[in-house]
């Protein structure tokens, strides 16, 4: 009985695994909500051939970037041109949106899902007004973290609604669509290498600066007091800012000078060794930074001239001729104009490339610009900041604190060692041999006979006994 029990209820028990087991496959397979379904195109609707407005807003910003032919510009910029790839691309990605899943009951509980008056709306319109699409972007799902990623995961898609349909899941991340109008333009205006600068000028409204730049951190500088030099830390600072040109703003040329301080601008120029001159004004500060303009000009160096061909061809390496051929070339009419030709040809290369780089800059003139504080500090400093004081000479050594020499005749100075035990010193003093000492004999037991001299012998006869031992 105990094992029938026991097997009636392993049957039911896989009964409900299977059971729900189907139940959950229903669940998860793709549903269709007012007639979308996954796959469907979002935006079926959007005509790009016809597409001339993309506005995106957001309940504090918004953002209206227009065509204008074939260039885009950002209206909420005062027309400044949009980078056009970037439009183009993002109205490529909302014309291929298709439904990833779709949320039951979404539209009944949009905030859930970011969908409320705090999401993104997106229109494209036509150039009557006719709006060929539109789109509330919400939150975006992310992606489940790592256990040890302190950061989560990333975003994978973006919940989405597509006019008053249902509430789906998109794959892209739509983040790109951004409200904010510098998103959609060219912050980077140029870039100038520093090493292509030559002289550069800084003017305020109560003093002014030139400094030269030789390269390889070699600065000089008109007006330097004789106790002055060049702060090269400084100067450098100065020679890098142009560098990476990055704006934060732009704001209606047509604002009165006087309100952005450019009536009173400080002035950075700076020359390049192709003959192009940057001009930097500078006003006053602004939100985010200080108001700028921007002025460009070129001056094309002079031409070659025969003299310089004739030059040229002297120049040939001493190992690939002899003065004899030199003198040959440069008398050589035929090789003077071709040389003079290829000088031409290059010049004119150079003054193209110039032009053309000019006229491009050019498209920075008449805004104004709001550039970041650390970039105006930089092309501006005061000329307190520029110079330093030359670090004194170092003082002659004081006679008084020299050791005492005593210099002895023949003998010539050489290194000095030093001993740890006493040492005897030989040959400095000429060596004096004193006589051989007379050895008297070995004392004996007898009595030695010792004559006196002559004059005072006597018949009588001395004995001296030798010492006792």
């Amino acid at each position: 009985m105990k094992s029938n029990r026991n097997t009636i209820l392993a049957i039911a028990v896989a009964v409900l695994g299977v059971g729900a087991y189907f139940a959950t496959r229903e669940s998860n397979a793709p549903r269709s909500v007012s007639g979308v379904k996954p796959g469907d195109d979002l935006l079926p609707g959007l005509d790009l051939e016809k597409a001339a407005t993309l506005r995106i807003a957001t309940s504090n910003q918004t953002v209206e970037i227009r065509k204008d032919g074939d260039d885009w510009k950002a209206a909420s910029l005062h027309g400044f041109p949009a980078n056009g790839q970037t439009v183009n691309e993002q109205l490529i990605s909302l014309s291929t949106l298709r439904v990833g899943q779709v949320m039951p009951g979404g539209e009944k509980t949009p905030g859930d899902f970011g969908l409320d008056a705090a999401a993104r709306k997106v229109e494209v319109l036509a150039a009557s007004g006719k709006v060929l699409g539109a789109l509330s972007i919400g939150k975006p799902r992310m992606r489940a973290g790592a256990s040890d990623n302190p950061y989560g995961g990333m975003p994978e898609g973006n919940f989405v609604r597509a006019g008053d349909g249902p509430v789906v899941l998109v794959d892209p991340d739509l983040g790109a669509l951004s409200a904010d109008a510098m998103r959609w333009v060219t912050a980077n205006l140029f870039s100038v290498p520093s090493t292509e600068i030559t002289r550069i000028a800084v003017s305020t409204t109560n003093e002014s600066s030139i400094v030269t730049l030789a390269g390889n951190g070699k600065y000089a500088m008109e007006g330097l007091a004789a106790d002055e030099e060049v702060n090269t830390g400084r100067a450098g600072r100065l020679e890098r800012a142009l560098q990476y040109i990055n704006v934060s703003g732009v704001i209606d040329a047509k604002t009165p000078a006087d309100k952005t301080g450019l009536d009173k601008a400080a002035l950075y120029v700076a020359e390049t060794k192709e003959g192009l001159r940057y001009t930097v004004s500078i006003g006053a500060e602004a939100e985010n930074g200080r108001y700028a303009t921007f002025a460009f000009a070129y001056e094309a160096p002079p031409g070659p001239t025969e003299e310089d061909a004739r030059k040229e061809l002297a120049a040939v390496p001493a190992a690939a001729a002899t003065n004899q051929v030199q003198s040959v070339a440069t008398n050589d009419a035929a090789k003077v104009t071709a040389k003079l030709d290829e000088l031409k040809k290059a010049h004119a290369d150079k003054v193209k490339l110039a032009n053309d780089k000019l006229a491009g800059l050019k498209k920075n003139e008449n805004w104004i610009f709001i550039v970041p504080t650390y970039t105006a500090e930089d092309m501006i400093p005061p000329r307190a900041e520029l110079v330093q004081k030359k670090a004194p000479p170092a003082p002659p050594a004081d006679a008084d604190s020299l050791p005492a020499t005593t210099e002895v005749p023949g003998l010539k100075p050489g290194p000095v060692t030093v001993f740890s035990e006493p040492v005897v010193v030989t040959n400095l003093v000429p060596k004096v041999e004193a006589p051989a000492p007379t050895l008297e004999p070995a004392a004996t037991n007898a009595v030695e006979k010792v004559e006196t001299p002559a004059p005072a012998a006597t018949n009588e006869v001395k004995q001296v006994e030798a010492a006792q031992p």
